[in-house]
């Protein structure tokens, strides 16, 4: 099953040009927000801070800047684009209190730089790179639809829902339950030995445990 994550952040790190000074910024404050929904073209980092002040940060060309939209509604932080338009500088640093869900759509490359929680639901579709650091979540939720990629193997999740799609892959790791289904071309790899393991592959799917 490819694996394509570690080898897009390695090259997006070498890759990406330096800001200069004909690049712009805009910061816009999430108070209130616990989920999130991301639909840009570009990259965004994601850090949980507790006591920080939850809000997102927005770079890139100044002729683009007004094509990102950020609101907070309900409860979910909202950052999406208005338009069509390429970017090469577009990086958006986003700081919530708390995390419970996460919705990814397009082409948008997120790195959750690590997460502390009791449940959290992710989903992804499109061709959206998803890409958690560490931490710990008990019980974990996982939607991909797509040829949307999860790589998390330092996550340590302890009940796992996982339902892939099309081309859709993940690889994380689960120490008590795993269980969903995997269909079309895509596939899933679990580390962590869980215990119980009931998730059902369909059509050209793999599922693998390691």
């Amino acid at each position: 099953m490819p694996n394509l994550f570690a080898a897009l952040l390695l090259s997006m790190a070498l890759a990406a040009p330096a800001l200069t000074a004909a690049a712009a910024e805009k910061i816009v404050t999430l108070s209130g927000a616990s989920a999130l929904l991301l639909d840009v073209p570009g990259r965004v980092t994601v850090r949980i801070d507790p006591r920080g002040e939850a809000r997102a940060r927005v770079r890139m060309e100044p002729d683009f800047l007004d094509r990102i939209t950020v609101r907070v509604e309900r409860g979910i932080a909202r950052i999406a684009t208005s338009g069509s338009f390429r970017s090469e500088r577009l990086h958006i640093d986003v700081v919530l209190n708390a995390l419970e869900s996460m919705d990814v759509r397009g082409a948008t490359e997120v790195e959750l730089e690590r997460v502390e929680a009791r449940a959290l639901a992710l989903q992804a579709s499109g061709s959206a790179q998803v890409g958690i650091g560490a931490g710990r979540v008990r019980r974990l939720s996982l939607r991909l639809a797509g040829s949307a990629e999860l790589f998390a193997p330092n996550l340590a999740a302890s009940e796992c829902t996982v339902y892939c799609r099309d081309s859709a892959n993940a690889k994380l790791a689960c120490s008590e339950s795993v269980s969903g289904q995997v269909s079309g071309a895509g596939g899933l790899a679990v580390s962590g030995n869980p215990k119980r393991r009931a998730v059902r592959a369909e059509d050209a799917a793999e599922v693998r445990f390691e």
